[in-house]
């Protein structure tokens, strides 16, 4: 009857509620510091590129963003912490270059490493010769 309050109890069901949120209105930026490069190893190789090299240093972020600058040129590196990135040098003329470590394409490392490219070296019984 409409109205009344003259109901019977015949079980009690309780639940855990869910609270639905969007989970864009959860998140907070997150402030990181710029990352910081103190070593490069190893620290030379053939100016063909191709060195498999790690970079160790401070604030690195796991992220699609990430990269190694070799003076200009930029690559993507695989991160293995906070402190280590492993990648592969591009190709470029020989001299020694910094090496820089960004998070999100914008704030490069204040500190470098350094990386030198080589000429190559081929010897033959006729001659020895370089290639740049």
């Amino acid at each position: 009857v409409r109205g009344s309050n003259n109901y019977t109890l015949l079980n009690e069901i309780t639940t855990n509620p869910i609270i639905v949120l969007s989970h864009s209105t959860q998140l907070k930026p997150v402030v990181q510091s710029k990352p910081s490069v103190q070593e490069v190893i190893p620290c030379s190789g053939p100016s063909s590129g191709s060195t498999r090299v790690v970079v160790l240093g401070n604030n690195f972020a796991d992220s699609p963003t990430i990269r190694v600058k070799f003076d200009t040129i930029e690559v993507m590196p695989i991160f293995y912490g906070p402190k280590t990135l492993i990648c592969h040098t591009p190709n470029h003329s020989p001299g020694t270059v910094t090496v820089r470590v960004c998070n999100d394409a914008k704030r490069w490392s204040d500190s470098v490493g350094t990386f030198t490219y080589t000429c190559l070296l081929y010897t033959s019984d006729a001659a020895d010769d370089l290639l740049c």
